[in-house]
């Protein structure tokens, strides 16, 4: 199982945030952010074809005035990773239309708003994506339809030291990441691989 621990590190001024009353021009928030929000996933590897299940809980919201505007939120989440043996935590970025997840060996980042064939980058991580497609997506939870299935990946490094984090997500609005495919490589060899399923969701607005 992959170690998942805290990977962005900001230097900024904190101020108040909370819920703020403005509501942002792109609608960013179509992803569930606040705190106490819980998603439960199956985890299932493919390299040891082992099972384990992950309750994700949105535990703190940090704002950021360094990057607020009066018209735009800007904050840092705490997210908990609760697997059945062991617990991390991942620091997610969330300002104007742009959501980024930063694990420890890789990072999601979402451009809102989505929309079929649009694409973006991040030249420092080396990190590209891509929205192939907006249809339904069945889950151990059920059906989810009009969800946009984005494939993402960091590539870098020579032939025998190269490294790709492969991502393909599941997004379906006010619900959030419903599917998850990952594929580490590194050198020649394939060091992580696994897959999160839906199981249940205790989300507010």
């Amino acid at each position: 199982m992959k170690k998942l621990s805290l990977f962005l590190i900001i230097i900024i001024i904190f101020a108040g945030c909370g819920k703020n009353t403005v509501e942002p021009e792109i609608d960013i928030y179509s992803y569930p952010i606040n705190v106490g929000n819980q998603w439960i996933y199956e985890v299932y590897e493919n390299i040891t074809s082992e099972y384990d299940t992950v309750v994700v809980t949105i535990v703190d919201s940090i704002p950021m005035r360094a990057f607020a505007t009066e018209d735009h939120l800007s904050c840092m989440e705490i997210w908990e990773l609760k697997y059945l043996e062991h617990t991390d935590s991942i620091e997610v970025l969330i300002h104007v239309d742009n959501f980024q997840l930063f694990f420890e060996n890789m990072i999601i980042n979402i451009m809102y708003p989505l929309e079929v064939s649009k694409s973006w980058g991040n030249d420092i991580y080396y990190d590209s994506a891509f929205v192939l497609e907006k249809n339904t997506v069945s889950t151990l939870y059920g059906s989810f339809r009009d969800s946009y299935r984005i494939e993402s990946g960091r590539y870098g490094g020579p032939a025998l030291h190269y490294y790709e984090a492969f991502k393909e997500y599941w997004l379906t609005s006010d619900v959030g990441m419903v599917k998850l495919y990952v594929r580490i490589t590194d050198g020649l060899a394939i060091t992580d691989s696994y897959t999160w399923n839906l199981i249940d969701i205790n989300i507010s607005r």
